[in-house]
C-alpha cells in the first residue's frame, strides 16, 4: 500500500446517524444528523489529500441532499450508490463501480480501505472484494459480532475521528 490509502466509506451510522434519517415518499433521504466527528474527519481527509469515495446502499439524490446541505459534498472524489450500481453491498458491483468512477486499476485495490458499520454488508463485501476492511463499531443498531470469516474486519475503530490516525499508521507501515 505505497502512498496514501484510498478511502471507500459508508454513509449510514458511519457518517450520518441512521436513526435521525428523514426520507420522502420515494425513500430519498431529505435530512439526517452527522455522526459526531464525521464531518470534521471528512474535511480532514480532503484537506490532507486522501481520495474518498462514498459507497452506500442509497439513492443517488440522498447523498446529494445530505452532503450538499452540510457543505461536505466536495469531500468525495466520487460516489457509488446501490441505485447506480444496480446491486447493494456486499455485492462486488458497488465496489467495482466505485473503482471505475475513480479510474482505479486492479493494482490499486491494495491501497483501498472500506470503512463501514456493518459486518454483513461493508466488511464482508470489502473482504470478498479483496480490499482492506475497517469496522466502525459505535452503533447499537447493528450486530458488531462477525458471524463468519468473511465478516471479520482487518481493523476496528470506534469513532470517525480515529480514522486519520489509522490511515497515517497504515501509510507509515506500508512505506507511504
Amino acid at each position: 500500500m505505497a502512498g496514501k490509502p484510498i478511502v471507500f466509506i459508508d454513509g449510514g451510522d458511519t457518517l450520518v446517524v441512521e436513526g435521525s434519517i428523514k426520507r420522502d415518499e420515494n425513500d430519498v433521504v431529505q435530512s439526517t444528523d452527522p455522526v459526531p466527528g464525521a464531518l470534521e474527519t471528512l474535511r480532514w481527509l480532503k484537506d490532507n489529500g486522501y481520495t474518498v469515495c462514498m459507497v452506500d446502499d442509497v439513492k443517488n439524490q440522498s447523498v446529494t441532499n445530505v452532503f450538499m446541505a452540510n457543505g461536505h459534498l466536495d469531500c468525495f472524489a466520487a460516489v457509488s450508490t446501490s441505485e447506480e450500481a444496480g446491486v447493494a453491498k456486499p455485492a462486488a458491483g458497488i465496489f467495482e463501480n466505485a473503482m471505475k468512477k475513480l479510474g482505479l486499476s486492479q493494482e490499486d485495490k491494495k491501497k483501498i480501505i472500506m470503512v463501514g458499520n456493518s459486518c454483513r454488508n461493508d466488511i464482508a463485501g470489502a473482504n470478498r472484494f479483496g480490499i482492506t476492511s475497517v469496522l466502525m463499531d459505535w452503533s447499537p443498531r447493528h450486530n458488531m459480532t462477525p458471524q463468519n470469516a468473511d465478516e471479520v474486519p482487518d481493523y476496528i475503530i470506534h469513532r470517525p475521528d480515529e480514522l486519520p490516525e489509522l490511515l497515517e499508521r497504515l501509510e507509515r507501515r506500508n512505506g507511504g
